[in-house]
């Protein structure tokens, strides 16, 4: 499995260390999206099997997660003002 921002992942220096016979996966970091990546980057690793974004949230904090730490009664007040 590679991991890394598409930048990286095409680069000859990286790129060239795996061999074009491998089966690989891919996870990129970017923030963006990139059209028709798969197919940009059979380019690089004909062998590749998938792509998938990883999402950078958690190592902030996944807002989600948290705990909603409001009594019930100011957030419904607040709500019903609406």
């Amino acid at each position: 499995m590679l991991w890394g921002a598409y930048q990286e992942l095409t680069v000859p220096m990286f790129y060239n260390k795996i061999n074009a016979e491998d089966f690989v996966g891919v996870q990129l970091t970017d923030k963006i999206v990139i059209p028709n990546v798969i197919n940009n980057l059979q380019k690089y690793y004909p062998g590749i099997l998938n792509s998938e974004k990883i999402s950078q949230v958690n190592e902030i904090g996944d807002e989600s997660s948290r705990k909603l730490e409001l009594d019930p009664l100011p957030f419904l007040q607040n709500f019903l003002k609406r």
